[in-house]
């Protein structure tokens, strides 16, 4: 338990990552979130501000969950 904590350091100084990069890997886990929903959601992009909206179908309660 101790050995994780008092272990050896780390001899390499951490990378940063750059913002290309970040972005990147940002939009890959955006697009695997909507790889798994049933329903694609419309995807809206504002040129001025350069943000980046997802218009999501409204989801319906499931309440047979909520009777037990």
């Amino acid at each position: 338990m101790f050995s994780t904590i008092f272990g050896p350091r780390a001899s390499e100084t951490p990378r940063i990552e750059t913002r290309r990069e970040a972005i990147k890997r940002l939009l890959g886990d955006l697009n695997t979130a909507i790889d798994f929903l049933p329903e694609k959601p419309a995807v809206t992009v504002n040129p001025r501000t350069g943000h980046i909206s997802l218009d999501l179908p409204d989801e319906t309660v499931d309440l047979t969950r909520h009777l037990a």
